[in-house]
């Protein structure tokens, strides 16, 4: 009672309001720059049950948004020192733990424990995932996404009174070409953007839980944070649409990170097997100033420059390399017309990823 004495006195909200906190259930998936303050603010808040999973460590460049993270914790897994702190915050709160990125299988398995899904994480091909078992569970789930100054964010798969309910594929039916995806590690993103749109989804999330006549309903909320321009987009279905899998057989058959463009057919046969060739040239199309660097010797060729410096490719086997997969696609795009001679391929994953295969090879 004490504890949460603010929150009871709300008009509309009471004792009431925060027993329906304490019951419910939420999986936080990315704990990251919007999953930080997410998790951060429904422990604070008295969610019964959180549930974080993520299955990427804490690296320096993370510390300037992800606040619930230190210098000390650098190279720990985000999972367990975030439950580590939330349950330091918050002695009364289940705090569950799921230190793997997120796959077909294991949101068919975790999300029914669940009573909402938030997306905090940075890829299309998860979204797609997230959108579909929701959709196939009738969970609602709650979306964020910052791109430099901007953040936007919207409640999916929720209704009122029956109203209609709208998903992230009737905004997005199909995934944008690689060349059209943002890449905040090549672009930036400033630090208070995923910060204060993470306190905008939890905000959401109380709300449809607490005053659901007081969510914008079939809507995505966007604000920059440099000029504090906002608009909404309405949203409306798309009852022609017919892509997406609709069963646990076909979202399990479904090749979520092909279908987004983050892997080429070449690697899904190589199976990550060929590309540590002696032959090989590692092209990093990062920016230098970019870390981790690579354990290997490779050309370092930032993508914009990658036009005016094609002639440096002059082998016969090159592969593509960065932060996350975004530019090494770009870049692999961009060179099978230039060097149709030339066997290419890309890492479609982290960096992170790339290190740990190098060094296991």
């Amino acid at each position: 009672m004490e504890r949460y004495q603010k929150h009871i006195s709300l008009p509309g909200f009471g004792l009431e309001g925060q027993e329906i906190l304490r019951n419910t259930s939420v999986l936080i998936i990315g704990a990251g720059g919007l999953g930080v303050p997410v998790m951060q603010q429904l422990t604070a808040c008295g969610v019964g049950t959180i549930g974080i999973l993520d299955g990427d460590s804490i690296d320096i460049s993370n510390l300037h948004r992800q606040l619930l993270y230190t210098e000390q914790d650098v190279g720990k897994s985000k999972v367990e020192v975030a439950a580590q702190k939330l349950q330091q915050m918050n002695s009364e709160v289940s705090i569950k733990k799921y230190p793997f990125f997120l796959k077909a299988e294991n949101a068919l398995e975790i999300f029914p424990h669940y009573d909402v899904i938030v997306d905090a994480t940075d890829r299309f091909d998860a979204r797609y995932l997230i959108n579909d078992v929701c959709v196939l569970l009738q969970k609602v789930w709650v979306y964020g996404a910052v791109f430099q100054w901007e953040g936007q964010w919207a409640v999916w798969n929720f209704s009122v009174n029956s109203s209609v309910k709208t998903t992230y594929r009737d905004l997005f039916p199909k995934p944008p070409k690689a060349t059209m995806i943002p890449d905040c590690n090549a672009q930036g993103v400033f630090a208070t953007v995923p910060v204060i749109t993470g306190y905008f989804m939890a905000n959401e999330l109380i709300k449809l839980l607490i005053y659901p006549n007081e969510i914008s309903l079939n809507m995505l909320s966007y604000l920059n944070f440099l000029n504090n321009k906002s608009h909404t987009l309405t949203i409306v279905p798309r009852v022609d649409f017919t892509e997406a899998p609709s069963s646990s057989k076909e979202i399990l058959d479904f090749d979520y990170s092909y279908y987004c463009g983050y892997e080429t057919k070449i690697e899904k046969q190589k199976g990550g097997q060929e590309q540590f060739e002696k032959d090989v040239l590692i092209v990093d199309v990062r920016q230098p100033e970019e870390f981790p660097k690579l354990p290997v010797k490779c050309l370092q060729i930032p993508l914009a420059e990658l036009p005016q410096r094609i002639h440096e490719l002059n082998t016969k086997k090159v592969l593509f390399v960065c932060q996350s997969g975004i530019r090494s696609k770009k870049a692999y795009e961009l060179c099978k017309t230039l060097l149709p001679e030339t066997q290419l391929d890309y890492f479609a994953g982290h960096v992170e990823q790339f290190i740990k295969k190098y060094q296991h090879a």
